[in-house]
């Protein structure tokens, strides 16, 4: 048994490389959040390979007195992608330093399927990326939390 990320499950299960779980042998399959379900079956048809064990969002942190105060819309990933708005926040803005969840979160700016990797759909991330990075202080996972309660970051 392995414990893969849906990205990865994906993957495995295209390429051929799972079995058919024996759900007589899992009792409580059953009380598995239905919701999970759904959404491990878009790339699992049934659940027939797999299981969902976790489940972890993302979420966008900011200074609302400074975000506020420049006018920058909360509702939308442009805070994040936008040349124009980034201008306004250079090197205040920290992003994930995951190539999954940026690039996700740069198809969603787009109003593109995030989970639609197709050469065109990350070309178009990429471009996205390319033009939002000088704006950007960093790519980090760890202190983000830190710097931006210390006011060293805004979003």
């Amino acid at each position: 048994m392995v414990v893969p990320t849906a990205y990865a499950m994906d993957i495995l299960i295209k390429q051929g490389k799972t079995q058919p779980l024996d759900k007589a042998k899992i009792p409580n399959f059953k009380n598995l959040n239905p919701g999970y379900l759904r959404l491990n079956a878009e790339f699992d048809p049934g659940n027939k390979v797999g299981a969902p064990l976790l489940s972890s969002i993302t979420a966008i942190g900011y200074n609302e007195q400074k975000i506020k105060e420049l006018g920058i819309p909360t509702d939308s990933w442009a805070a994040i992608f936008d040349p124009q708005i980034l201008a306004r926040l250079k090197g205040k803005v920290t992003v994930m330093d995951s190539q999954r969840e940026l690039v996700a979160a740069a198809l969603m700016y787009l109003g593109r399927d995030p989970n639609d990797l197709s050469p065109a759909n990350l070309k178009a991330a990429a471009d996205v990326i390319r033009k939002a990075k000088p704006y950007w202080a960093a790519f980090n996972n760890q202190s983000y939390i830190k710097e931006l309660t210390v006011g060293n970051i805004w979003l």
